[in-house]
């Protein structure tokens, strides 16, 4: 196909924090959060992958505890990933917990990053 210019698994993100996110934290730009695949200093724009199983820190906001499995989520202007409810403006749909989190707790786990049109 001629019109095609990448597979979108590695995309540009640029990082809007107001610090470095280090290689393997979260870049959110607009409403697309990748994993950045190098340090991002801050304005920088650089590939970040966009799905793949990842070892990530993961906090339950719920009090419920996180199962294998269930949506975890990235607050956009944070970065931050949770169990936190969806929300338009703020928390959008990141991947999939393959690993359990207790309750009230924040663990380091494999997440499932997925790129998806997920509407929630």
């Amino acid at each position: 196909m001629r019109n095609k210019v990448a597979d979108g698994k590695i995309i540009d993100l640029l990082n809007g924090f107001a610090d470095a996110v280090a290689s393997g934290g979260i870049v959110v730009e607009g409403n697309l959060a990748g994993v950045a695949t190098q340090t991002h200093a801050v304005g920088s724009r650089l590939p970040c992958d966009m799905e793949g199983v990842f070892d990530l820190p993961v906090t339950d906001t719920v009090g419920t505890g996180i199962a294998i499995g269930d949506p975890i989520r990235v607050t956009l202007a944070t970065g931050a990933l949770s169990n936190t409810a969806y929300n338009a403006g703020t928390v959008h749909f990141f991947g999939y917990a393959l690993e359990a989190v207790a309750a009230n707790e924040t663990a380091t786990i494999n997440v499932l990053k997925v790129m998806s049109h997920h509407v929630e």
